[in-house]
């Protein structure tokens, strides 16, 4: 009789940016911060976040349910699209790779002052 090996890929859920589609055109403010939740089967050492294939500084905090992965987009991402791409591992050996585009906003869009009102007396 042969046995199978079963291997449960990590699972990545709740990334907090808003992704990229037409025809919504939605836009992320820059140098967000955003975070995503692995698995608790994921190996956090395996780890691996890149922006546009450059490696990403994030961090990890973990409990006995999942990792939670906190990033932020960099100032010179600012203006671009983005392909944030994610590689983990299971402590079983499957892995996963995951990615998400974004559209980061060229600079932060400021808010019109409040019209104040003066009341005559």
């Amino acid at each position: 009789m042969k046995w199978r090996r079963y291997a449960k890929k990590p699972q990545v859920r709740e990334f907090s940016l808003p992704t990229y589609q037409e025809p919504e055109n939605i836009e992320v403010a820059p140098e967000s911060e955003f975070t995503f939740k692995l698995s608790d089967w994921t190996d956090p050492q395996t780890i691996r976040l890149t922006f546009k294939d450059q490696p990403a500084v994030f961090a990890v905090e973990s409990n006995s349910s999942f990792h939670k992965v906190t990033a932020k987009l960099p100032p010179e991402l600012n203006g671009k699209y983005v392909r944030i791409d994610l590689f983990s591992k299971a402590v079983l050996g499957c892995y996963q790779r995951e990615g998400w585009l974004v559209k980061v906003a060229d600079k932060v869009v400021e808010k019109a002052p409040s019209e104040v009102q003066v009341e005559n007396k």
